[in-house]
């Protein structure tokens, strides 16, 4: 970052030997003005807001002691290297007092007494950068976390408690918002990176916020920003080559801030959904948040029969319904969340790395990455299953049982399912499970009506449907025999333990 210095001098060979006996650039400096008096030079301040003022204290019109009252006065924080003469001192001691970095007697000024003080000074200004950065920072992001609490809210539409928030602009007047979904690489990142170490762009502030796989850049310029059009390049290459939005950020009231990133991120489900979609009024989104139950019932199910076909058609059918009514893309990232959660419960999986759903990039990459974890967790299933038993068709029967459970099961369909005696079948299975049939499938029953209740909150005559029982009071008087409890009872007391 370049600092930027305005000399102040009457004797132009004075201002002269300043601008050419030293190399402003090779410091980190860069001189955008000149001025003989101090009214002059106070305009200048004004209009470019230079970081150092090197200031002659005994000027016409205005000397340097009153433009440095002047400037303070303004509430700038501007640093001032005095020259002076020798019978200036009370003068310096004055210009000290009011907060000069310095002085320096023209007499003896030397090139490198004035290096080594601008060396000096470039690190404090870097300090002093970094810590109105941090300040700047940590004002905004606090704001960002609340917004996007707001924006991923469900049910109706939450008020904004930081709707009368008041931010110090600390001179930043506004710039662009950049949003975008990266699809899991970090482009967008390595790209802000190579832009800012390569050559920073200076007065301006970028911040990066990211959730749920969305990446936002907050770029706040100062009015005294001059190489702004790279920061927008970057912006145009990240919108062509990532589909990013990028939309002006024309105040740095908060207010507005929220508004343009919240159409921001609106403009971004055009691309998550598709060409075509319909972005519906927000009214109509905050009537529609949750999956109908009758659809996640089925889904239930379907996984606990192990017939991922049957339980991708029903995805398929809930995609399709958030697409449909145009949902906000973390919600959709949310429901893929709580969905797999769900079903892996469902099966006894754990659910791990979650971040390769909430870093989809689009509506359908989400289904897929959905479907093949599921499928991964149904593989794993499978093959640790055990050997119940030394004899292959009582295995047969279990596996049956387990996977059709919620079906009419007999004796007499299990002895024609494996083709033998059904006297037989009922003497084996109990000498090699230690169970009656009857007793062994009411058990798996129980079991995973168990499940159901710990593990979903479908209602109680669904899940009696679901366990393959045939209506609710005679799945309720079982159940109690099993547990000495009501579905109800067993319910609150797993809630509470």
């Amino acid at each position: 970052m370049m600092w930027k210095v305005l000399l102040v001098e009457d004797e132009p060979y004075i201002r002269r030997s300043l601008r050419k006996g030293i190399d402003w650039h090779k410091l980190g400096y860069e001189i955008i003005g000149e001025a003989d008096d101090g009214e002059q030079a106070l305009e200048l301040i004004r209009e470019g807001a230079p970081d150092l003022v090197i200031a002659d204290i005994m000027m016409p019109v205005m000397d340097g002691l009153e433009l440095l009252k002047q400037t303070r006065g303004l509430g700038l924080d501007t640093r001032f290297i005095m020259l002076t003469a020798v019978n200036e001192f009370e003068y310096a001691k004055e210009a000290l007092e009011y907060g000069a970095s310095g002085y320096i007697l023209k007499l003896s000024m030397s090139i490198e007494s004035l290096r080594g003080k601008l060396l000096e000074l470039s690190a404090e200004l870097g300090k002093r950068q970094s810590r109105r950065s941090e300040r700047f920072h940590d004002k905004w992001s606090g704001l960002y976390s609340a917004w996007w609490q707001l924006y991923s809210a469900r049910g109706a539409a939450e008020e904004d408690s930081t709707s009368n928030y008041v931010v110090d602009s600390e001179g930043y007047e506004g710039g662009m918002i950049v949003a975008l979904l990266p699809g899991g690489d970090d482009s967008a990142a390595e790209q802000l990176g190579a832009l800012q170490m390569a050559e920073p762009v200076s007065n301006t502030e970028i911040h990066s916020f990211v959730r749920c796989g969305t990446v936002t850049f907050f770029c706040w310029r100062r009015s005294d920003c001059r190489d702004y059009d790279r920061l927008q390049a970057w912006a145009r290459t990240l919108r062509e080559q990532a589909n990013a939005v990028v939309l002006k950020l024309a105040s740095s009231q908060p207010q507005r801030v929220r508004e343009v990133w919240f159409r921001a991120l609106d403009d971004l489900r055009q691309g998550w959904y598709g060409a075509g979609s319909r972005l519906p009024a927000q009214a109509e989104l905050d009537a529609h948040r949750t999956i109908p139950w009758e659809l996640e019932g089925k889904l239930i199910r379907y996984m606990e029969l192990g017939k991922l076909d049957e339980t991708f058609r029903i995805l398929d059918k809930i995609w399709l319904l958030l697409e449909q009514r145009s949902i906000r893309i973390p919600l959709v990232k949310e429901e893929a969340d709580r969905l797999e959660g769900l079903l892996l419960r469902i099966i006894d999986s754990p659910q791990s790395n979650r971040e390769r759903l909430l870093l989809a990039a689009s509506h359908g990459t989400l289904l897929h990455v959905l479907k093949r974890r599921l499928e991964e967790a149904q593989a794993r299933r499978i093959e640790e299953k055990r050997e119940y038993t030394d004899h292959p068709e009582i295995n047969k029967i279990i596996y049956y049982i387990h996977e059709n459970f919620d079906k009419e099961i007999t004796l007499k369909s299990m002895a024609e399912y494996i083709s033998m005696d059904e006297h037989y079948i009922s003497g084996l299975f109990k000498r090699k499970t230690g169970d009656t049939l009857i007793n062994f499938v009411q058990k798996h029953r129980i079991e995973r009506a168990k499940q159901y209740l710990k593990k979903t909150d479908l209602p109680i005559h669904e899940i009696s449907h679901y366990a393959g029982f045939a209506n609710e009071n005679y799945f309720s008087k079982i159940f109690r025999r099993w547990t000495q409890m009501t579905p109800s009872e067993y319910r609150k007391a797993k809630a509470h333990s």
